[in-house]
């Protein structure tokens, strides 16, 4: 297919790599994209909550147990030299919830029943990340 995915799901038995795949993939995704001109289509793009501002994000979102999140972000630390990729753990009551904020991560790490949480379903008035 002609189409890039914009997101994946990578699931198998545990110790058997995932953490680093995905490190090494999002690693490689950020130097392809230091060496080809930018591609404003390839970029998501968030609304403030009053929807009056738009943020432009290349960031990678990993979805993990609550037991895992710290995990996450020790193994990236530990992995990737002169902190290449900024890490954000989007948990805890002091989280910050600004679209402008989270865009500048290269890695935003929570969890599925904070998502549930924050994310409004179709029936519910839409709200995003605020500004």
């Amino acid at each position: 297919e002609s189409q890039k995915p914009h997101g994946g799901i990578l699931a198998d038995d545990m110790g058997l790599g995932k953490t680093l795949t995905m490190i090494a993939l999002i690693l490689s995704q950020k130097n392809q994209e230091k060496n080809k001109e930018e591609d404003k289509n390839t970029a998501l793009t968030w609304l403030s909550r009053d929807d009056s501002c738009e943020f432009t994000s290349r960031g990678t979102l990993i979805i993990c147990p609550a037991s895992l999140i710290h995990h996450w972000k020790n193994e990236v630390m530990k992995r990737v030299s002169n902190n290449m990729l900024r890490v954000c753990l989007y948990h805890g009551p002091n989280r910050d919830q600004r679209a402008k904020v989270l865009s500048t991560y290269d890695i935003v790490i929570t969890t599925y029943s904070l998502l549930a949480k924050e994310i409004p379903t179709q029936k519910e008035e839409g709200v995003t990340p605020s500004a």
